[in-house]
């Protein structure tokens, strides 16, 4: 995969979808710890952080995953949950309908109907499927079990399917009341409407009927007068944390506006005080109201690698079109990526976006310029990717080997391969060299000078049985062959491979790996189970 942050702008209305809390009961959770039975045995109760896969039902998992491209084994908050199954005894002529539930040892977060996609080869009873559901930024960190449910009514067929994760979340509440985020735009037209998102900790929850209710006033100040509104929340349960979301009006003014905003909770003589600058310009400008967004629609300026997310804005105008350019620079001041003259229409846009495997820890920057025929703006968004920072060795190596079968699920380190099978084979690549060609360009009679960097590495897999000298298979795995405008400290490499057929046991596989710019090589060496 190709180590750039892509954002593709697309001209489409801004929709946001939360996830939705219930607090209804279910069949695999309670208040003390979570079990599940399986069907063949009804005695039998199964503690889910011992179980990868546990099913019951009158049909038959072959295999199952979460996260199966992830290269962690855990979800960040925030992110989204994708599942992938293998299932024998559904017919793959009819369609499946599903929902799905996700609990903690507390609670259940999260219950839904979803859709369930067919992926790869279906044949007969044998299908492969999937699901995808989003995690929230307010989930505790912990133990969580994602429970499927799936039916046929034309074969009268059902699977319950539980599967385990762990749920990331670097965001840690304190134990009184607090507004530990407010995420406001920085920039915004005269006389329009923006939200202000606040992530509220420990508010005084209340029981009230059949929900709890927490109440707070709000009051803000600018240009010295002050608004007051009667923050009321509902929920099925008692949440740590919770977003909370208001719209605001924006004054006709035009200027940096410092905002006033003050919290108190209502029975309480404490309050909480935030200042806020804005900046505001005439109701005709360009590019305003840009946020970053998780995939379930909360704001967020953290991100992991690997992270997805939305970047929204307003472009500022209604009936005339435009083009954007985009760029997204890291702290060191290297380009990850360019987009010029792409067409922009709508007055609200969304567009989708994703983190590098390999993308730099620390501050980046997306700079966003919008050309009509009349006018240009300029706007940078800044935000954060957190994670350990890679550094450049001069001794090449690959780490992380990992074969998949179905493209989806990948294999047990201690297991073994079949032969005459396809494979997928993915690992890092660390220690290459990054060749810098210094270039230039003419530009209004100015000379602009940059280095690209370039770089690139071929592997080969061969496979030897004990005692012998020559090697029983030898695969070119292929190579990559990159150009780019920031350094490359390492490289997934994932390549499809057919072992052929060969005699069952226990061989030496040796990866061979060269670099394509300098005289560096590796060699991993594993010993593989052939069936």
């Amino acid at each position: 995969m190709k180590p750039r942050l892509f954002i593709k702008i697309l001209p489409i209305l801004v929709l946001l979808i939360s996830c939705k809390n219930t607090e209804n009961n279910n069949d695999f959770t309670d208040n003390k710890q979570k079990t599940v039975v399986k069907k063949q045995n009804k005695n039998s109760k199964i503690p889910l952080q011992k179980e990868k896969i546990v099913y019951e039902g009158n049909v038959k998992v072959l295999n199952a995953s979460i996260n199966p491209f992830g290269k962690t084994d855990h979800i960040n908050a925030g992110q989204a949950i994708p599942v992938f199954f293998k299932i024998k005894g559904f017919s793959s002529r009819y369609p499946l309908t599903g929902s799905l539930e996700i609990a903690n040892s507390q609670r259940t977060v999260l219950v839904q109907k979803t859709e369930i996609y067919r992926k790869g080869k279906s044949t007969g009873k044998v299908i492969m499927a999937g699901l995808s559901t989003t995690s929230s930024l307010v989930w505790p960190e912990g133990k969580y079990t994602l429970l499927v449910k799936l039916e046929q009514p034309e074969t009268k067929r059902s699977l319950k399917l539980y599967l385990p994760f762990k749920l990331k979340n670097s965001h840690k509440p304190s134990n009184r009341f607090n507004i530990s985020k407010i995420i406001f735009p920085k920039f915004t037209a005269a006389a329009s409407q923006i939200h202000l998102w606040l992530l509220l900790e420990n508010p005084s929850w209340k029981k009230s009927k059949e929900k709890y209710q927490a109440e707070m006033i709000f009051k803000w100040t600018v240009n010295n007068s002050e608004y007051k509104h009667l923050i009321s929340l509902l929920n099925n349960h008692q949440p740590k944390i919770i977003w909370h979301k208001i719209t605001l009006n924006v004054p006709a003014e035009t200027g940096k506006t410092p905002f006033i905003f003050s919290f108190q909770e209502k029975h309480s003589k404490k309050k909480i005080k935030i200042w806020k600058n804005v900046e505001i310009y005439p109701t005709n400008s360009l590019l305003h109201n840009i946020h970053f967004y998780s995939p379930g629609g909360e704001p967020q300026n953290i991100w992991h690698r690997q992270d997805s997310g939305f970047l929204t804005f307003n472009s500022g105008f209604s009936e005339v079109g435009g083009k954007l350019d985009l760029a997204v620079i890291d702290r060191q001041g290297e380009i990850h990526l360019v987009k010029k003259g792409i067409k922009v229409k709508a007055q609200k846009l969304k567009g989708p976006f994703s983190i590098p495997e390999f993308f730099p820890s620390g501050k980046f920057t997306v700079k966003l310029r919008l050309q009509t025929k009349d006018k240009t703006k300029e706007r940078h968004l800044k935000s954060l990717v957190s994670g350990k920072r890679f550094t450049y060795s001069t001794r090449m190596k690959a780490q992380n080997i990992k074969f998949y079968q179905d493209q989806y699920f990948p294999l047990n380190p201690s297991g073994f391969l079949k032969s005459n099978q396809n494979y997928n084979l993915s690992f890092i690549l660390s220690g290459f060299k990054n060749k810098k060609i210094a270039k230039s360009l003419q530009k209004n009679s100015q000379t602009h000078k940059y280095n690209l960097i370039k770089v690139g590495a071929e592997c080969q897999i061969q496979l030897t049985a004990p005692l012998e000298s020559e090697p029983a298979v030898v695969s070119r795995l292929g190579k990559v062959n990159r150009t780019t405008l920031h350094g490359v400290p390492r490289l997934r490499f994932n390549s499809s491979w057919k072992l052929p057929q060969i005699k069952p046991g226990r061989y030496i596989m040796r990866l061979n790996c060269q670099d394509l710019n300098s005289d560096r090589a590796s060699q991993t060496i594993k010993t593989l189970k052939i069936k």
